[in-house]
């Protein structure tokens, strides 16, 4: 579709609805009145072929779509992202289903949760593609994608064959950072607890601060302490994620590699 068309269409179809229609709901209506190109474009460049004069006699009866709208947030724990429906309906149909896709899978396939919100623990930092479709009571769909930027939990770096005290909060993970030299056959992270009351997981992960696909997940209580090995690990970045499931005090970390 050609932008200046589009938008002397858009003002003709304000000029003749009896309800001003949100952004959402004007991207709906040009989206569910247009054709699929004859051929596929050799880039992005819209929806299809409007039909104007379909769009504004949709508008002058007073049709008003269901149209998808989201909002996404990262928290402030890991790369946890919640993604809110925004979606309205304010015409004659009601949503039917929501259906996501929230970007983070390599291969291109669709990622779907049919749920009404949606959440996602990244492994990576990066940008995402997220998209929302909505189905309306009559089988109209609606969609709407937008980029969200994930960032990377801040890690506090640490040395090799150097001990590290920390003390935390229950549920709230800490991050440690280690650089691995090539040449090393074995690496080995410990965590040493000194309470008894003291619980949590410890997470080892090459190039991400994350918990996610971990190469090695220990669990720590009363005092067990908690040790992971890597063997012929590669040369880089690795991560030592713990998260505790209670205060702990006083909690020693120690990493080595076998040169």
């Amino acid at each position: 579709m050609a932008a200046p068309m589009v938008s002397g269409v858009v003002a003709l179809i304000k000029s003749v609805a009896s309800k001003q229609y949100s952004a959402a709901e004007m991207r709906t209506l040009i989206t569910q009145h247009s054709q699929p190109f004859p051929k596929r474009p050799d880039q992005p460049i819209g929806a299809g072929i409007l039909d104007a004069s379909a769009a504004v006699a949709a508008a002058r009866s007073g049709e008003i779509p269901a149209a998808a709208d989201f909002i996404c947030a990262q928290g402030t724990v890991g790369m946890l992202v919640t993604c809110t429906d925004l979606s309205t309906a304010r015409g004659a149909a009601s949503i039917r289903s929501w259906a996501w896709n929230m970007g983070y899978d390599d291969k291109g396939d669709t990622v779907s949760t049919e749920s009404r919100n949606s959440s996602h623990d990244y492994e990576y930092p990066g940008t995402y593609n997220v998209s929302l479709t909505i189905t309306d009571s009559n089988g109209a769909v609606s969609r709407v994608s937008r980029p969200i930027t994930v960032v990377a939990p801040q890690a506090t770096d640490m040395a090799f064959d150097t001990e590290l005290m920390f003390s935390g909060k229950a549920n709230v993970p800490q991050y440690y950072k280690l650089e691995l030299p090539s040449g090393a056959p074995v690496m080995r992270a410990n965590l040493s607890s000194r309470s008894s009351f003291d619980s949590g997981m410890m997470f080892v992960k090459a190039g991400s601060p994350t918990s996610v696909n971990a190469d090695c997940s220990r669990y720590f209580a009363s005092g067990s302490g908690a040790q992971c090995f890597l063997w012929n690990p590669r040369p880089g970045t690795y991560y030592l994620v713990i998260k505790p499931a209670s205060d702990v005090v006083d909690t020693k970390l120690f990493a080595t590699f076998t040169p």
